[in-house]
C-alpha cells in the first residue's frame, strides 16, 4: 500500500504549502481518482508517491518502505510506475516496441525476460500490431497508451497517472480511461489524477484536494450529489449528470450519475 501520513510539502520561496498534513492511501487492485483545480496540490502528491519529491513533514511509504530511505528508493520506483500529462516527454525510442523495452533493458534484464515483458505490456495496452510504428505517427490516445505500456513493462504494483487525458481528443480519452480500468482489474493500484470530474465515474474512491488539503473522500455518486461542493472546489459538474438531474426533476426516468451518454440515449428513446 502507498501511504501518506500527515504529509506536508512546501516549494522553495512559496508563501503557502503545496500539501498540508495530508493523509492518503492507495491499495493494490484499487482505483483512486484524485481531483482538484489547478494549484490544489495534485501533481505534488503524484511526485511524492515514488520519491521524485520528499516530504518536508510526515512520511510517505510504499509497501512499508519509506521514500526518504535512500536504500529503498530503487525498489520504490520499480513498484510505482508514473505516467505524465505529455506522453511525448516519456517516449524515448524510434519504434513502439523499442520504447516499451527501454526500461527493462536499462535495469539489465535478460533478453527473454525483456521479450516477455514487452509482449505482455503491448497486449495489456492494445498496441499489438503497432510494434514497428514510429511513435510520432501514433494518435494522442495511442501515445498515452504507449506511455502506460512502458510503465507496465517494469511490472509495478501501482500506476500513477497525472492528467493523462487532458491533451487528447474524446476518443483517445475513452481509450486511456478504459485502459486504466483494465489495469485496475488486473490487480494494480491505480491513482488517476485529473481535473475532470467525469473521469472519476469508475473510481473505487474519489479524493478532492483543495489548497493542499483533503476536502472530500468518498464515492463518485456522493461527490456529484451536491453541485455546490464542486463549484467551491473549482470543479465542474459533468454535463451528463446535470442533464440527468434536470430530466428527473421533470419526472423523466433518467439513469443515475454513473451513466454514460449511450445509456442516457437508450433511456430517452424508450
Amino acid at each position: 500500500m502507498i501511504r501518506f501520513d500527515s504529509v506536508g510539502y512546501t516549494y522553495p520561496g512559496a508563501g503557502a504549502p503545496a500539501l498540508a498534513a495530508l493523509d492518503f492511501s492507495l491499495a493494490p487492485g484499487e482505483m483512486v481518482v484524485l481531483l482538484g483545480a489547478n494549484g490544489s496540490g495534485k501533481s505534488t502528491l503524484a511526485r511524492l508517491t515514488n520519491g521524485l519529491l520528499l516530504p518536508a513533514s510526515g512520511s510517505v511509504t510504499v509497501d512499508g518502505a519509506s521514500t526518504q530511505d535512500a536504500s529503498t528508493i530503487y525498489d520504490i520506483r520499480t513498484r510505482v510506475g508514473m505516467v505524465f500529462q505529455r506522453p511525448d516527454d516519456q517516449i524515448v525510442a524510434t519504434s513502439v516496441e523499442d520504447d516499451v523495452a527501454f526500461g527493462p533493458e536499462n535495469i539489465g534484464l535478460a533478453p527473454d525476460e525483456i521479450r516477455a515483458r514487452v509482449d505482455e505490456a503491448l497486449a495489456q495496452t492494445g498496441l499489438v500490431g503497432l510494434e514497428d510504428r514510429e511513435p510520432h505517427l501514433l494518435s494522442g490516445g495511442q501515445k498515452q497508451r504507449l506511455a502506460v505500456a512502458g510503465a507496465l513493462a517494469m511490472r509495478p504494483r501501482y500506476l500513477v497517472a497525472d492528467e493523462p487525458t487532458s491533451m487528447i481528443d474524446p476518443v483517445g480519452r475513452r481509450e486511456v480511461l478504459d485502459l486504466l480500468e483494465r489495469v485496475r482489474s488486473a490487480g494494480y493500484g491505480v491513482l488517476l489524477i485529473t481535473h475532470s470530474v467525469a473521469d472519476a465515474r469508475s473510481a473505487d474512491r474519489v479524493v478532492v484536494l483543495s489548497r493542499g488539503e483533503s476536502a472530500f473522500e468518498g464515492s463518485y455518486v456522493e461527490l456529484v450529489r451536491d453541485p455546490a461542493w464542486l463549484a467551491e472546489w473549482g470543479l465542474e459538474v459533468p454535463r451528463i449528470v446535470e442533464f440527468g438531474s434536470k430530466l428527473r426533476a421533470q419526472g423523466v426516468a433518467a439513469p443515475g450519475p454513473r451513466s454514460i451518454p449511450q445509456e442516457m440515449a437508450v433511456a430517452l428513446w424508450r
